[in-house]
């Protein structure tokens, strides 16, 4: 079996598991696969998004807009709060 510089590799020593043992640990272990993860809902998704350091930055520029007295800036930072926090759960 030629490796990534084009040489063989000798793997004629390396024997896989034979049937019987290979049931074995199944019946033991279970199938070799990752833990599926239950659905998340909505709200959860929101909520982990919202978390991120970035998100409350721009929320809080965005207010800091609005209380000096700037809406447009305002309303144009947290409409893209919104308009990434969609993107982000679709």
């Amino acid at each position: 079996m030629p490796n990534v510089r084009g040489q063989s590799l000798d793997v004629s020593g390396f024997a896989g598991l034979d049937e019987a043992d290979a049931r074995a640990r199944l019946e033991q272990q279970g199938p070799n696969e990752l833990p599926s993860q239950g659905k998340r809902s909505l709200l959860i998704i929101v909520l982990e998004v919202a978390r991120e350091p970035m998100f409350l930055m721009l929320v809080a520029a965005g207010s800091l807009y609005l209380l000096m007295g700037e809406p447009a800036d305002a309303l144009m930072l947290l409409g893209l709060f919104f308009v990434v926090m969609a993107i982000t759960i679709i």
